[in-house]
């Protein structure tokens, strides 16, 4: 994988599938059961870690889409930041064409956002 990032340079559409394949990477982390107390730590920072190579590719693409929003969207709420996860959201559902069958999910995602932040702003 290191030998593709460094040939990507800063061609858009190679960053972007790096970033997608990132996204997803962290995603499943996130999503993985983990009983051992010491073996979750390192899994939360693994997936942390992707989350983290994802934006940093996200952020090199200045040609910002509904699709862009919506994957650092998903990379922020990995990494637990769930104010600018919101933000990134809306964006995204702002920048969808009319009538997407995409509109569903990004709502449902934006709800799970706003009930983590709710959650953990609360501690």
């Amino acid at each position: 994988m290191q030998e593709l990032e460094a040939c990507a340079g800063h061609d858009s559409w190679v960053e972007y599938e790096l970033a997608k394949f990132y996204v997803s990477w962290s995603t499943n982390l996130l999503m993985e059961f983990c009983p051992d107390p010491i073996k979750d730590i390192v899994r939360r920072q693994r997936y942390k870690e992707f989350a983290d190579l994802a934006i940093r590719f996200l952020d090199d693409i200045h040609d910002r889409s509904y699709e862009w929003y919506y994957l650092m969207a998903q990379a922020l709420y990995n990494r637990w930041d769930y104010d600018r996860a919101l933000r990134q959201i809306e964006m995204a559902i702002l920048e969808l064409p009319p009538h997407s069958y995409l509109a569903s999910g990004y709502l449902y995602f934006k709800s799970e956002i706003v009930k983590k932040r709710a959650r953990f702003a609360a501690h």
